[in-house]
């Protein structure tokens, strides 16, 4: 039997067994046996767009209510920040500093920093007219800001915080922005309904690069090879990876994967890509040095989940977020006080 098979059986098991199962933190050190598959972690409010905090070793995620929130998830209880009034639509940790995040104020025309340890606001940065959706790109330790409007990708800085040139772009109004995790140039993703477009160059001088008609929803970036971006086709079943071809011009999809319902959300780690559709999360392999000669993404398994989830609402509810763990990927439900911990597969 595969590997792919193999989990997914288990995966199977796991969800008629579950219920009995679910765990609202870490295993004690009395506790016989293997963690179960997946585990339900319940939280005091919903939460949404979740992203792993290397500085903490935790969660940290958006309320409806305005603020950002930590969950530990090996303890009770979570860590929430002051209201912040009207926020972005997303949080990221900073790429050099793990004891910082940052989020954006749309209203207030700046981007809040937070200490991930209380939550607290400890600075704002002004990051051009109504920031909105927020992007790293860890090589360069640039903050990236797509506007509200969707117009302006502005950029600051975090090694000395002087703003960058801002950068038009003109995108739908549904727009997303993603970041590299290593290389010099700055350089981003905007990604939307109306396609992909690649901009990269030295500070003060970045361009498009290169432009695909993909209607692309979710996405995360390669976290070795920096040009290549998995994403989730919109309105369809598929899983793309997207990348910059050999002669370093413009975009194309090298590989393709069809999972045969929508996929909601992606992430990523150094070797795998975790796309979460209604009820699966499934596992592929990066292969960021090889490559797909077949045009493939190779599947590594799959790992159904809604089963095992409580009685009620949950059962249903669509996914919210996805962040990747070192041990688990984490999924947050919409409007449900609770985020999903799903055991990665062995490699």
């Amino acid at each position: 039997m595969s590997r792919s098979r193999s989990y997914s059986t288990l995966g199977a098991l796991a969800a008629a067994v579950l219920p009995a199962l679910l765990v609202t933190g870490c295993a004690t050190a009395g506790d016989a046996g293997p963690a179960p598959v997946v585990v339900v972690r319940h939280t005091d409010a919903a939460l949404h767009e979740p992203v792993w905090s290397p500085g903490t070793h935790a969660l940290l995620a958006l309320t409806d209510d305005g603020r950002v929130a930590r969950v530990d998830p090996g303890a009770p209880g979570m860590t929430l920040s002051p209201p912040l009034g009207r926020v972005g639509e997303n949080v990221v940790t900073d790429p050099s500093d793990p004891s910082v995040a940052y989020v954006a104020r749309p209203d207030a025309d700046e981007v809040v920093a937070l200490d991930v340890r209380d939550l607290r606001p400890v600075g704002a940065l002004p990051l051009g007219r109504a920031p909105d959706f927020l992007a790293t790109d860890d090589g360069s330790r640039a903050l990236l800001a797509l506007s509200e409007d969707r117009t302006t990708v502005s950029a600051v800085d975090l090694g000395n915080q002087h703003a960058l040139p801002p950068q038009d772009v003109h995108a739908s109004p549904d727009a997303k922005l993603d970041g590299p995790a290593r290389g010099r140039p700055v350089a981003y993703h905007v990604l939307g309904p109306d396609g992909i477009t690649h901009y990269k160059g030295a500070p003060g001088q970045v361009e498009e690069k290169g432009r695909i008609d993909v209607r692309a929803g979710h996405s995360a970036g390669d976290r070795v090879k920096v040009d290549r971006l998995y994403v989730a086709e919109r309105d369809g079943d598929r899983l793309l990876a997207v990348e910059t071809p050999p002669d370093h011009e413009g975009l194309a999809v090298v590989a393709s994967a069809d999972l045969g319902a929508p996929v909601r959300h992606v992430g990523t780690d150094e070797t795998r890509v975790y796309a979460a559709t209604d009820d699966e999360l499934v596992v592929f392999a990066t292969r960021s040095f090889t490559g797909y000669p077949d045009g493939h993404l190779p599947r590594i398994a799959t790992i159904p989940f809604r089963n095992a989830l409580p009685d009620g609402p949950a059962r249903s509810a669509p996914v919210s977020g996805l962040a990747v763990g070192p041990e688990r990927v984490w999924l947050t439900l919409d409007g449900q006080d609770a985020v999903v911990g799903i055991a990665e597969p062995p490699l």
